[in-house]
């Protein structure tokens, strides 16, 4: 799985947020996010994104914004891509992604029938972290926010795939 680069400005995003933990032992985090993202879909949340705000394209995001006051959590905020935080609602967390230059990873396709899709986007999250970047000669960029891009590709039910992206700098 290689990934490729490019470099991204900010990006202001507006959606809702769920604090969860990356600790490796409790990971609490892998059963949350994809019941987070069920009652998304299940409360039509995606309304209030893309029928309330202005976003820039229907394309979603899933961002995990780090916690400095808390290293071991995290929240994971699943929002839309939106021009200003104007006509943002209160119920709303906002967040701006620093710009970046990430490593772009495309998750295997995979059926959303049996968890199979869920399963794809772990275990590339996994493969990242665990074997990528030891090996690959970059580093996590100081402040940067990694995020899955969910564009046309991950809709509907079967060969969905999600693009992974993780800020980078070059190691020394």
């Amino acid at each position: 799985m290689n990934p490729t680069f490019v470099t991204k400005l900010e990006i202001k995003l507006a959606g809702f947020a769920l604090e969860t933990s990356m600790n490796e032992f409790s990971g609490e985090n892998m059963p949350e996010i994809p019941a987070f993202w069920e009652r998304y879909a299940e409360e039509n949340w995606q309304h209030d994104l893309h029928e309330v705000l202005t976003p820039v394209s229907h394309d979603e995001y899933g961002a995990c914004i780090m916690l400095p006051d808390k290293p071991d959590r995290f929240l994971y905020v699943i929002g839309v891509e939106v021009p200003d935080f104007d006509n943002v609602p209160d119920t709303l967390h906002t967040v701006t992604i620093p710009a970046s230059t990430y490593a772009v990873f495309t998750s295997p396709k995979a059926d959303r029938a049996n968890g199979a899709f869920v399963d794809a986007i772990q275990r590339m999250t996994a493969y990242v972290y665990n074997e990528w970047f030891p090996s690959s000669g970059y580093a996590y960029a100081d402040g940067g926010v990694d995020f899955e891009l969910y564009d046309d590709r991950s809709k509907g039910d079967n060969d969905l795939q999600i693009d992974l992206y993780v800020p980078v700098e070059k190691q020394v």
